[in-house]
């Protein structure tokens, strides 16, 4: 039987020495076929360069190659070559149904990666905060690196729309760079990034920034040292959420597991709040559990505080206001089968000092009831005075400890002061800013006063200062300490007055 005529071949059609036929407008077809070129191209110059650096040492080996490459090269040359217009059909056909690829709008680039070109910015998610302070400057301490960049993403989510460029926000960490030699490596940061130069401090993308100084100044070895801050942390008198708070960063950052780190906040509780944890069963045995229990108690001991301080401020507001109170007197013990009530209150007198006023809707006083005392809207006075009141020129000394020093209590002064005379020389009629007298003749027995009464003054003085001198001089342990919200209030509630020790719950 006859094979039936195969059709011409096309212009646009390739075939191969087992006479496969490739379509070089079919994308599919056309990259197949280059993909066996290559192939072929690639296995033929392999074995080429095997046989010129002595790789293949065996006769049968190397005439085996270089038959197969005899028979490779016959392919080859037996099939027919695509003409130009073939290899042009073909880039035509690949390029056909593919749009061109979109430009990449402000592409990011560093000083390791090319020539620095645009910056990065960051969409904008709303309006600024305007009063909002910038963070602490860093002081060089390496613990302080991480919160110096997390408090500068938190200060750049509050600007979104003016530190949206990654040059605004790299310049903005340089300026609170403080120290030696810290100052330095930012001032380098600063200069490359403002005038672009293609070196090791230019920095287009915040994240790079930071870890190139998380690198230059942050902590080495940053979870061992979270590590060693976590078994190191005490809640003393620290409020538990925050307590709680730093104690789950600390976890956190140093990898620690919840079941391991539990051990290490049974022990960093306040040891009175550890009471009143246990004291409830069943004693908590998870994370979690003992967190939940002591944030109650906390709440619990917070809001009896709270309670305290107002009512004790609302009844000192009361009676700063003049307001008065209904007192009941206690009921006493019966005496012979009576009951006593004790004895009646003056109700004159409390009204005389704490006057209730009643007003009625228009803000008039209300009418008194029939038979009631009215209201007495003035002053109360002041008692009369029963003593002999003392005369105008007259000096009566109070009696008091230590009378006889000066600057003291009770303290009598010469008879000079009480004859109005000059005490310079002792005559009456003038001052002893006007006296005129010569000292030549000034009495001796004036003399000798005058300067008794100078010593004692002294004297008085120096046990004055003295006097003062002791009470600032108070030993500290008069002082009152700050009280323990949780011993205070684990005194009140039960026998727990102490602290509990480490235990194994």
């Amino acid at each position: 039987m006859d094979r039936p005529e195969r059709p011409e071949l096309q212009p646009y059609e390739f075939e191969d020495s087992q006479g496969q036929r490739y379509d070089l407008r079919d994308p599919v077809q056309s990259v197949t076929l280059l993909g066996l070129l290559g192939q072929t191209l690639a296995e033929e110059t392999r074995h080429r360069r095997q046989l010129e650096a002595g790789l293949i040492g065996h006769a049968d080996v190397a005439e085996q190659a270089r038959q197969r490459i005899e028979g490779l090269e016959q392919q080859l040359n037996a099939a027919n070559p695509p003409a130009p217009d073939q290899w042009q059909n073909l880039l035509t056909a690949l390029q056909q149904g593919r749009a061109p690829p979109a430009p990449v709008p402000n592409p990011i680039t560093t000083a390791r990666l090319g020539v620095p070109t645009n910056f990065k910015e960051y969409p904008g998610t709303g309006k600024d905060i305007k009063a909002i302070k910038l963070p602490d400057p860093f002081n060089g301490r390496a613990n302080h690196a991480d919160p110096f960049i997390q408090s500068l993403e938190t200060y750049f989510a509050q600007k979104p729309e003016s530190m949206k460029a990654a040059k605004t926000r790299i310049l903005t960490a340089c300026s609170l760079i403080n120290g030696w030699p810290e100052s330095q490596w930012a001032q380098q940061v600063a200069g490359a990034v403002t005038s672009m130069r293609d070196n090791d401090y230019y920095f287009d993308d915040w994240s790079l920034f930071a870890a190139a100084f998380d690198e230059h100044f942050g902590v080495p070895e940053k979870k061992q040292n979270y590590f060693v801050q976590l078994t190191q942390l005490q809640q003393g008198k620290m409020p538990w959420p925050s307590f709680q708070a730093e104690f789950d960063r600390l976890t956190r950052e140093s990898g620690t597991q919840q079941a391991q780190a539990f051990m290490y906040l049974k022990a960093a509780t306040n040891p009175y709040l550890k009471a009143l944890i246990c004291r409830q069963l069943p004693i908590p045995t998870t994370y979690l559990d003992w967190c939940t229990r002591a944030n109650s108690h906390y709440q619990n001991i917070m809001s009896e505080r709270q309670m305290k301080t107002f009512n004790h401020g609302t009844s000192r507001d009361n009676l700063n206001r003049g307001q008065s109170f209904q007192y009941t007197p206690r009921r006493a013990a019966p005496q012979n089968d009576q009951v006593h009530y004790g004895e009646p209150m003056d109700i004159s007198a409390v009204q005389s000092t704490h006057i209730k006023h009643t007003f009625n809707r228009k803000g008039r006083p209300a009418p008194q009831k029939v038979g009631a005392p009215g209201p007495s809207y003035s002053r109360p006075q002041r008692p009369q005075q029963t003593s002999k009141p003392r005369e105008k020129g007259q000096f009566k000394p109070s009696q008091g400890k230590d009378s006889s020093k000066p600057g003291k209590t009770g303290y009598q002064r010469p008879d000079s002061a009480n004859r109005s005379v000059c005490y310079r020389c002792g005559q009456p009629g003038h001052f002893k800013n006007a006296c005129t007298t010569p000292l030549a003749q000034i009495s001796e027995h004036h003399i000798a006063q005058l300067v008794e009464r100078f010593e004692a003054a002294e004297v008085g003085d120096v046990e004055a200062q003295e006097e003062d001198q002791e009470e600032e001089e108070a030993p500290i342990s008069q002082v009152d300490e700050e009280e323990d919200p949780y011993s205070t209030y684990l005194a009140e509630e039960g026998p727990f007055d102490t602290p509990v020790e480490e235990q194994d719950f």
